[in-house]
C-alpha cells in the first residue's frame, strides 16, 4: 500500500491502510474469540466501521516512502519536467546505430565479469513509455560505476545497437539527475 501497489483500487494510499488496518483486528478479534468464550459475546460483534476520508499522500511523502521502503522511486514522477525533447525509450528504434542520450529511473543493475576477468556492469533503464538494456563495458564502469550506482535516475549516452532483435545501448557517459 505504501509505495502504490494498490493504486488501482478505491481510495487513497491512507484510506487503504486504515481499511488494512480494521480487517486486521477484525480478525484478531476472532481469533481471539475463537480461543476464549466471551462473558458477553454481543460486546465483542464487528460494528459497521467507520472510514475517514483522508487526502493522497503529497508527492514527496510517497518519493520519501518508496525510496525508503524500496530503495528507489516507482513512477515516472521523478522523470518530469526532464523528459521534454527526449525521445521515450520505447521510440528508439528508428536510432539503431546512432548515438543517443536517454534518460530514466534504474530498475536493475547486474554486475558481470569479462573473461580476463574485468568488471562491467548490465543496466536495465525504464521511463514511463517502456524498458531498455544497457551495458557498461569495463572502462566505462570504472568511470562511471559509483555514479551508477548512487543514483536512481540518469541520462546515459552511447551508440543505440541491435542484437538479435532487441536494443541495447552501449554506454559511454552516465550523468546522475538531482532529485
Amino acid at each position: 500500500i505504501l509505495v502504490g501497489a494498490f493504486d488501482l483500487c478505491e481510495g487513497t494510499r491512507g484510506e487503504k491502510l486504515w481499511r488494512f488496518r480494521l480487517e486486521f483486528q477484525d480478525r484478531l478479534r476472532a481469533a481471539a474469540q475463537a480461543d476464549e468464550p466471551a462473558l458477553f459475546p454481543e460486546a465483542l460483534a464487528p460494528r459497521t466501521p467507520i472510514l475517514p476520508s483522508l487526502p493522497p499522500f503529497s508527492r514527496e511523502r510517497r518519493r520519501e516512502l518508496e525510496a525508503q521502503l524500496l530503495g528507489f522511486f516507482c513512477g515516472a514522477e521523478p522523470l518530469e519536467g526532464l523528459i521534454r525533447g527526449l525521445v521515450p525509450l520505447s521510440d528508439l528504434h528508428p536510432q539503431v546505430g546512432q548515438r543517443i542520450r536517454v534518460l530514466g529511473q534504474i530498475a536493475a543493475l547486474r554486475g558481470h565479469r569479462t573473461r580476463g576477468g574485468e568488471r562491467m556492469c548490465f543496466v536495465t533503464l525504464e521511463d514511463a513509455t517502456g524498458m531498455l538494456e544497457a551495458v557498461l563495458f569495463p572502462e566505462a564502469w570504472q568511470r562511471f560505476g559509483g555514479t551508477l550506482s548512487e543514483a536512481s535516475v540518469v541520462f546515459l549516452e552511447g551508440k543505440l545497437e541491435s542484437r538479435e532483435g532487441a536494443l541495447v545501448l552501449e554506454v559511454e557517459r552516465v550523468e546522475r539527475v538531482s532529485s
